[in-house]
């Protein structure tokens, strides 16, 4: 809602108007709509990251000194899978609205309703990258308790803090269960992490590039 209602603040000065009727009850039902299939997936982000947070203070002593006794790599693994899943829907949710919004200056300028200088790309451009930012601010905060949970977990079982130097047994089995957790690759190396980020602006990008034509 905060979004949508910064994005509505933006373009409410524009010079133009789109030759549509009842466009602006259009756009409202459209954002309304986004809004509704977006709210699922990022509450259910928001509850990981709040059970996430509980486990984490049920697993640390009364002393204040963190122990990570048992944690389960079923929830760590869980944890995972919300972001996964949580990441694609929202970035298909945005990248379609930021979509929308080139083909639309796309076909108001390619049927001379307004002039190109009306609507530049770097109205949808901007629009992608704003988009780009809120999913990161969404997703963040989960992706890293989930990271340092994970590796916690790595570190309890498989301990690297003995004296000499690792085995190679040692070594294989820390990389057997990152790859269980899915922190094997860095996030931001992630194919899934990439896309989920950057499509929005991608989207963006690839819809200023199509020819205006006329």
């Amino acid at each position: 809602m905060a979004a949508t209602t910064l994005i509505r603040g933006v373009t409410w000065g524009n010079s133009f108007e789109v030759p549509i009727q009842h466009f602006p009850a259009l756009i409202s039902v459209l954002t309304a709509a986004g809004a509704a299939a977006a709210a699922p997936w990022v509450l259910s982000v928001w509850l990981a990251q709040e059970r996430a947070q509980k486990l984490a203070e049920q697993e640390t002593s009364q002393d204040g000194a963190a122990d990570f006794p048992a944690m389960a790599v079923t929830d760590v693994v869980a944890v995972w899978r919300v972001i996964e899943r949580s990441g694609l829907a929202l970035s298909l949710i945005v990248s379609t609205s930021t979509f929308n919004t080139g083909a639309l200056r796309l076909a108001l300028i390619g049927s001379d309703a307004i002039e190109p200088d009306d609507f530049p790309p770097v109205f949808v451009l901007g629009y992608g990258a704003f988009f780009a930012a809120v999913l990161v601010a969404i997703l963040l905060p989960l992706v890293l308790t989930w990271r340092t949970r994970a590796f916690a977990l790595v570190e309890q079982a498989l301990p690297t803090s003995g004296p000499g130097l690792l085995s190679e047994d040692l070594l294989a089995a820390r990389a057997r269960m990152e790859a269980q957790l899915h922190v094997d690759v860095r996030f931001l190396r992630n194919p899934m992490a990439i896309l989920g980020i950057l499509s929005p602006f991608a989207t963006a990008l690839i819809t200023t590039l199509v020819p205006n034509g006329g």
